[in-house]
């Protein structure tokens, strides 16, 4: 079977890997002789996805909601409306021209080492040069031009341009000190880069926690919050092998809450350490990036902690208005006392 099909489709196999004893093995080395996952991920996507263009003005409700405003503050705020509604459709737009407001959207922060990063600068490493890694702003633009040197606001998604205390709280200025474009695990530094582009930006690292917007204007609203279908589900608690490395722990830590936007870091109720992550192989992810990269540190994990909690429930629009509806106690043996125990 698979020599006809090697005929037909005219594939270039080496006698040598059809020999293996694993059909398994075979079967894999035919297919991507095939169908090279690459360039059929890659071809799917050129074809299926639509352009940058045409998917903004479908995500524009979601992204960039329309705000709904008293008549009140639009009166007070014209100025400031017009324009946030003209950066609105600049971004529904895609807008890429010299004059388009630059907008973009930082959905995490990920740590490379500093010693792959092309032209470095070592005054603008951020705190994690303390451990050799440099965080580096995975961002989307969407409207505008980016480019490397220019001033932006980071603005978080409690920012209301509408309120003066807001501005003071919720709004950063920061210059962006480089560009690269992602290539593998390589990066290519760049100077310029228009809307549709996915970049790194070096030098926001002091300044965003996970995610942010990134304006040219302060008169923008931003982006929604990004939202996870699950939440982190698994939980460890960890702490190092020697009592000395707390603080190398603590620290990294902090690190990889920045690094990874799934993690959470708690404290349980007996001053444990709490790691929750997504899954086991998740979790394994987490635990490496600590020991190898972070922390550097030994770490002794404990077995999932499960949280058992109990609850009473009745049928009906609330329990305790349906049983004092009851004229007498047989009838309560009509509702059902449920006991459960979810895990956490």
């Amino acid at each position: 079977m698979l020599e006809k099909v090697i005929k037909n489709f005219n594939l270039s196999v080496p006698p040598r890997e059809l020999q293996n004893k694993d059909p398994k093995v075979v079967l894999q080395v035919v297919m991507s002789r095939w169908l090279p996952l690459a360039e059929t991920i890659m071809s799917m996507v050129v074809t299926c996805m639509p352009d940058p263009v045409a998917a903004q003005s479908v995500r524009i409700s979601r992204l960039l909601p329309k705000r709904e405003l008293t008549e009140v503050e639009i009166v007070l705020n014209s100025d400031v409306v017009i324009e946030a509604e003209h950066v609105r459709k600049c971004v529904e737009a895609c807008d890429s021209s010299d004059g388009a407001p630059c907008v973009a959207f930082v959905s995490k922060m990920f740590a490379v080492s500093s010693k792959i990063i092309p032209q470095r600068d070592h005054h603008s490493m951020g705190k994690g040069a303390e451990s050799d890694e440099c965080f580096l702003a995975f961002a989307r633009i969407f409207s505008g031009i980016l480019r490397s040197g220019q001033k932006v606001f980071l603005l978080s998604a409690l920012y209301n341009p509408l309120k003066d205390e807001a501005i003071q709280k919720h709004i950063q200025e920061a210059e962006i000190q480089s560009l690269y474009l992602m290539i593998g695990q390589g990066l290519k530094p760049i100077f310029v880069a228009s809307t549709g582009n996915v970049v790194a930006i070096q030098g926001l690292g002091q300044h965003i926690l996970k995610s942010a917007t990134l304006s040219s204007t302060r008169n923008c609203w931003p982006f929604s919050i990004m939202m996870f279908q699950v939440a982190p589900t698994l939980r460890v608690a960890i702490e190092p092998s020697d009592p000395a490395d707390m603080g190398a722990l603590m620290k990294g830590l902090r690190l990889l809450n920045r690094a990874n936007p799934f993690v959470e870091v708690t404290f349980s109720s007996r001053g444990e350490q709490v790691l929750a992550a997504a899954g086991e192989v998740h979790l394994e992810r987490c635990i490496k990036d600590l020991k190898e990269i972070f922390a550097k540190v030994s770490l002794e994990v404990s077995p999932p902690l499960v949280f058992y909690r109990e609850s009473v429930e009745g049928e009906g629009t609330t329990f305790l208005d349906n049983l004092k509806a009851l004229p007498s106690a047989e009838d309560h043996s009509k509702w059902e006392m449920s006991r459960e125990g979810p895990c956490h």
